[in-house]
């Protein structure tokens, strides 16, 4: 696979976690009987901006996501990882 072709690989599954984290957010919200709403009004914004956040419609920064997640009581935990070394790992390991 040519370098342009990994990139995109991997950006596609970026967005695919990205996905997923909110939709883990939400349903935490949910579950909790917290409406769009009261986060809002928690985090000082209207509760559209609230509703474009957990649809992926917009682009939140890190500290917005960190902020939504404290006020419905979850938490967001991060790793990074060089995916070039992972990769080459791998492919050691399968050889």
């Amino acid at each position: 696979m040519d370098r342009l072709s990994v990139i995109r690989e991997r950006s596609r599954q970026q967005a695919r976690r990205r996905r997923q984290m909110l939709r883990e957010l939400t349903a935490i919200r949910v579950s909790k009987g917290l409406t769009q709403e009261t986060v809002a009004r928690r985090m000082c914004l209207d509760e559209e901006a609230v509703a474009e956040l957990e649809a992926g419609i917009t682009n939140p920064t890190i500290h917005a996501l960190q902020l939504y997640a404290v006020v419905i009581g979850a938490g967001l935990f991060y790793t990074v990882k060089d995916l070039d070394v992972e990769e080459e790992r791998s492919k050691h390991e399968h050889s």
